[in-house]
Parts: C-alpha cells; structure tokens; sequence
C-alpha cells in the first residue's frame, strides 16, 4: 500500500499503519483475542522494511497512476470497520467460549 503513494506521504502513511495496527493490536489484547492482535502487529513489520517499500517502488516505475478517487470503491469506510470491531468484541464478552464457536460456525 504505501509502495504506491507520492513520495511525501510515505512517513505519514507509515506512522498511520503503525499507530492502527497498534490501537487495534492493544483493542484485542482487551478482547482477548492474542492472535488477531499478533495479526495486526505483524502488519508494523511490513511497514518497517524499507527495502520492501523500496523495490516495489522501483518495479512499478512507469506505471500508469491511478486516481484515488477511482479507488474509493475499493476501501471500507471507517464506520463499517468501528462497527465490525465493536460487534466482535460485544460477542467476545457477551457470549461464553462455547457459545461463541457455535455462533461462529451458523454464521458461516
């Protein structure tokens, strides 16, 4: 994601990552929920190599830029992701260990 953005917003959306995956890691920590939150930390080291962010950047030259408005319908918005978040906690702390994989499972 961040391979493919000016320049000067590379720190800014770096710092975004890592303060997200942070806020949502500590968030399902308090849910409970130790390999989501492994999940989300993993995100920061994809972050912290700019080796990766580098040769992405150098192997896309000359592409045809895109833009971000043409991208909208491809993002979730926030409200969607804080609601998705908040049931999933709701459930984690209203439901019992075994109600909860049953629920799980009818969902699917």
């Amino acid at each position: 994601m961040t391979s493919h953005c000016a320049w000067w917003t590379l720190p800014f959306l770096a710092a975004w990552i890592v303060l997200s995956s942070t806020t949502a890691a500590v968030a399902l920590l308090l849910a409970k929920r130790p390999r989501a939150a492994w999940a989300e930390l993993s995100d920061i080291g994809a972050v912290l190599t700019p080796g990766r962010v580098l040769g992405a950047r150098w192997r896309s030259r000359g592409t045809r830029q895109v833009r971000r408005r043409d991208l909208q319908g491809l993002f979730v918005p926030s409200r969607t992701v804080l609601r998705h978040t908040t049931d999933l906690i709701r459930d984690e702390v209203a439901l019992e260990p075994g109600q909860l994989e049953s629920a799980r499972a009818a969902a699917v």
